[in-house]
């Protein structure tokens, strides 16, 4: 379906049903009625801009179109100005090919020349296969950065998508976030890029670790700028950085409407979902919770006075819903002013993804209010297959090999959440699944964040008695991890 210009800008002011492909006319000294058609949505700000990928003049681009009507010149102007920028220090970026208005002037545009073939650097973290590869792709990012900053460059958004990885080298990608500092980076400033890049790693990828390795080649590119004696600073920066960045998204990000999250707030509901998965088959499904609860439930894997949690199919993917109960009017006036039980869940969920452990994907939070009231609330996630961690180490068709390299990875799960001060709360065995050969934690209820190290000590000795008690009358499970869960407690800090 082909779509002009002005009626696709209206549809970008919306939330749902861009359609595609469209395309759009564009104008300006050398062109005269040229097309770009659109034919692949990378990213959409409602209402903003978007980016897709398309084609313009036989050849792939990828196209940024800027459609605020007050502030699209001023966000377009900064993206081409620091195109040029990078290009002017001999960085790596896309090679511009267009920047002006679409024929009707309802939107700016710069056309980039699409980069084949390439993989952004959070596409090529997924697919490194080992430890070594990492490292080397680490050391290639870095290099960059080094580069950068001995060029007075610094970019004030480096993440993952920014990055662009080809035969030809690293592309910096996203200029209108690159500021021209007019010399070298001072080393506060270098560190403090550094910090904010190294920080968005997810901590089950032991980037800290990594360093040790990694720095000194950063620090003999920048001469003396920044010297080796400040790694042990960059580090302490890295975990402040990381949990201050994890706090502002969860009191920021996954409650509201932005890039990752559709909400939808009536009188009479509260609903936050994943903006990736959305459709009309989700959206019809919200509104028939209890439906699916009550009478379309493949099986129940809770029913109780306080919670049920039931596995449903909804468009051919198997979801998890988990209702949190009213028990009776009283218990519904004492829970109307306070955050729902959901509301807490979904957030746990989150706050264990940015600590690099495992949990089944939220998808939706939904809450059934009056006005300021709660009522009943909902949690959606993706169904986990996989087995009970109780069934697991007592298995005799899993090897003692397979059960002490899972051992391995349950420690370095209680390790991430204890770097990240989070006590479960109810961390028995049948709360964790094996699934895909990686520990999976489930009912999120009573976990929360404890930043006093003295008080979390002995919220995360409780989590670990509570889990050695699974294997108390099973001596060779309970000796894979006795001693090395004592020593991650002790190395808390």
């Amino acid at each position: 379906m082909t779509t002009r210009a002005s009626e696709t800008t209206e549809l970008l002011r919306a939330d749902f049903d861009l359609q595609l492909p469209f395309t759009v006319q564009l104008s300006g000294p050398d062109v005269d009625a040229d097309e770009l058609e659109c034919l692949r949505l990378e990213r959409l700000v409602p209402g903003r801009r978007l980016v897709c990928f398309g084609t313009w003049r036989g050849q792939e681009v990828y196209a940024k179109i800027f459609i605020d009507p007050r502030q699209a010149r001023r966000n377009w102007r900064r993206e081409r100005r620091g195109i040029e920028l990078l290009h002017s220090r001999g960085i790596l970026a896309p090679e511009l090919l267009y920047a002006g208005p679409s024929k009707d002037h309802r939107a700016l545009i710069l056309i980039l020349k699409a980069v084949r073939p390439a993989m952004t650097l959070g596409q090529a973290m997924d697919q490194t296969g080992s430890a070594e590869e990492r490292v080397r792709l680490l050391r290639a990012i870095l290099h960059v950065f080094a580069v950068q900053h001995n060029a007075g460059i610094v970019h004030e958004d480096p993440h993952f998508n920014n990055f662009l990885i080809s035969s030809n080298g690293v592309y910096t990608l996203d200029a209108s976030d690159v500021r021209d500092c007019g010399r070298s980076l001072s080393r506060r400033a270098s560190l403090r890029n550094l910090t904010k890049f190294l920080a968005i790693f997810n901590p089950s990828f032991e980037i800290i670790d990594d360093l040790s390795r990694l720095f000194p080649d950063y620090v003999a590119m920048r001469g003396s700028h920044v010297r080796s004696e400040d790694l042990p600073l960059l580090i302490r920066n890295i975990v402040r950085v990381r949990k201050h960045n994890a706090r502002e998204y969860l009191a920021t990000k996954i409650f509201r409407e932005c890039t990752a999250f559709i909400r939808v707030r009536t009188l009479r509901s509260r609903i936050v979902y994943d903006r990736n998965l959305d459709s009309h088959a989700l959206r019809s499904f919200f509104g028939d919770l209890d439906g699916y609860v009550d009478n379309r439930a493949e099986k129940y894997l809770k029913r109780g006075n306080s919670s049920t949690v039931a596995v449903v199919t909804v468009a051919g993917q198997r979801m998890v819903i988990k209702r949190y109960n009213i028990k009776s009017p009283w218990h519904g006036v004492k829970r109307a002013l306070r955050k729902t039980r959901a509301a807490r869940s979904w957030a746990n969920a989150h706050r264990l993804i940015l600590s690099g452990v495992n949990t089944a994907k939220p998808i939706a939070l939904v809450e059934k209010r009056l006005g300021p009231l709660a009522m009943t609330s909902y949690t959606v996630t993706e169904h986990v297959d996989g087995r009970l961690c109780s069934d697991y180490f007592v298995s005799d068709d899993i090897s003692d090999d397979q059960k002490q390299a899972m051992a391995d990875r349950i420690i370095k799960l209680f390790s991430l959440l204890s770097r990240a001060h989070i006590a479960h709360g109810d961390m028995k065995a049948t709360n964790i699944v094996v699934s895909n050969d990686n520990p999976v934690v489930l009912d999120l209820d009573s976990m929360r964040e404890i930043r006093l190290t003295c008080v979390y000590r002995r919220h995360f000795a409780k989590d670990v008695k509570r889990f050695m008690q699974n294997w108390e009358d099973k001596p060779g499970v309970y000796s894979m991890f006795a001693s090395r869960l004592k020593k991650v407690n002790a190395k808390i800090w």
